[in-house]
């Protein structure tokens, strides 16, 4: 991944995590599902990846309606290092635990 591809990356996560919609309509959800499946052993990192990919792909959604003049193109592939990301990083807060 190239620096340009790895800006877009962060600067989707950066907008996710400063939406209150996203953060109250999708993530918290996507949070309590995870934590459930963590807590009964169920946990499977690839299929919370597909979860996450359903809150970039929104993200990335609302990010074009909102910033309409952006010349960012979040593509499948910057969406899904987006959601890898998140899943890693939520795994990571749940082994804290």
């Amino acid at each position: 991944m190239d620096m340009i591809d790895k800006w877009a990356v962060n600067e989707l996560q950066l907008f996710i995590s400063s939406d209150y919609q996203l953060y109250h309509g999708q993530q918290l959800s996507i949070e309590k599902n995870l934590t459930k499946r963590w807590e009964k052993g169920t946990y499977k990192p690839n299929l919370a990846v597909k979860l996450w990919l359903y809150l970039a792909d929104a993200g990335a959604r609302k990010y074009k309606i909102e910033i309409p003049n952006s010349d960012v193109k979040f593509t499948k592939p910057i969406r899904t290092a987006a959601a890898a990301e998140m899943e890693e990083d939520f795994r990571k807060e749940l082994e804290q635990k």
